[in-house]
């Protein structure tokens, strides 16, 4: 919830850091059929680019220049082509 208050700009990413409402969940993932996802697109993806999938958990204590930083370090494997 509180990210969607920062796209809309109502409050900054410094103040959404430590909002007493961070935690509150506004969408879902995977829980049922009926789940309203917000998709971004559409996306140019390229043979080597990444996704991070992660939680708010990760997020609210790793900075994003960190993930960043780990993601450039990190030795990824390709995938398998079928």
């Amino acid at each position: 919830m509180v990210n969607r208050m920062v796209e809309q700009g109502l409050i900054s990413k410094e103040e959404a850091q430590s909002h007493p409402q961070r935690n509150v969940i506004y969408k879902t993932l995977g829980v049922n059929r009926d789940a309203d996802l917000d998709l971004i697109g559409p996306l140019s993806v390229q043979g080597d680019d990444i996704f991070l999938l992660c939680s708010d958990g990760l997020t609210n204590l790793v900075s994003d220049e960190e993930l960043l930083k780990i993601i450039k370090r990190s030795r990824l494997r390709k995938p398998v082509k079928r």
